[in-house]
């Protein structure tokens, strides 16, 4: 078995293991047949693998790693394995590659920097996706001008859990300087924004770098509606580092008992985790 492959980038593969000279297989966006490389090493159990550059954004890579013994008769394997055979030695190959190889996409980066709203976006909800799924370049900033209007707006606006981010990579949405825009619609049972495990966002109203109270939060739903939820997934499972600061956030036409204007909590608004 292989073990403890602990980098992967597109065009080089580091892995460590306890076996002579592995080989590594990839195939880019499941076109054509895989290219296999043999592991030059680098120091230790550590062997590096180099392949060309062909991916572009959006491609899924598989890929599956070869590897044999010291024996007199090499035993060879493959990680991970199941589906592959027609092992051979020296270099170490498989003539049937695994059925379920391991995989990684190539992203796309998001730049750091400021982002209009409407402009470079038309709505937060066409801004959001973006930051879910792709490579954070930096801190983001979502910030509504004087042409936003929720109408256009689809609730939930779901913030995912960004493995980028980081107390560097943060995203921040916010007024633009002078703007009052109002964040308005009906959700029952549910948050218009939702930090879905998230982690290190701000929802910032403040218009001037102040206290001021510049943006509104409003759910209009009579059942169970809630402003902003940031919700985590579970023990050790996001929605860390976030806050909730400078807005005026209601739930219009709801009895207290069963309205949050900010709700912190689990997998549902009720529960703890």
């Amino acid at each position: 078995m292989v073990q403890n492959l602990d980098r992967i980038d597109h065009g080089r593969f580091r892995c460590a293991n306890n076996w002579s000279r592995p080989s590594c297989s990839l195939l880019e966006d499941q076109c054509g047949s895989y290219a296999a490389v043999t592991g030059s090493f680098v120091s230790g159990s550590n062997y590096s693998f180099t392949f060309g550059a062909g991916a572009v954004a959006s491609d899924v890579v598989s890929y599956y790693i070869v590897a044999q013994d010291l024996a007199g008769t090499p035993n060879v394997s493959a990680f991970p394995s199941t589906g592959g055979a027609g092992f051979t030695a020296t270099p170490p190959a498989a003539s049937t590659p695994p059925t379920t190889p391991s995989t990684y996409s190539i992203q796309t980066l998001l730049a750091a920097g400021t982002y209009s709203i409407p402009g470079d976006y038309a709505t937060l909800m066409a801004a959001v996706p973006d930051y879910n799924t792709k490579c954070l370049g930096g801190a983001i900033v979502f910030e509504l001008t004087s042409g936003y209007s929720s109408a256009s707006e689809t609730y939930p606006i779901t913030v995912n859990a960004n493995g980028g981010a980081s107390a560097t990579n943060t995203l921040t949405i916010r007024p633009a300087t002078g703007q009052t825009p109002t964040i308005s619609g009906s959700l029952a049972n549910g948050a218009l924004i939702k930090l879905n495990g998230a982690d290190f966002v701000t929802i910032n109203g403040s218009n001037s770098g102040g206290t001021d109270r510049s943006l509104t939060i409003t759910n209009t739903a009579t059942t169970a509606p809630c402003g902003v939820w940031i919700s985590s997934l579970g023990n050790g499972a996001g929605a860390l580092n976030n806050t909730v600061s400078n807005c005026s956030v209601n739930t219009n036409g709801a009895t207290i008992a069963t309205a949050y204007g900010i709700a912190v909590s689990g997998l549902t608004i009720h529960s703890s985790r």
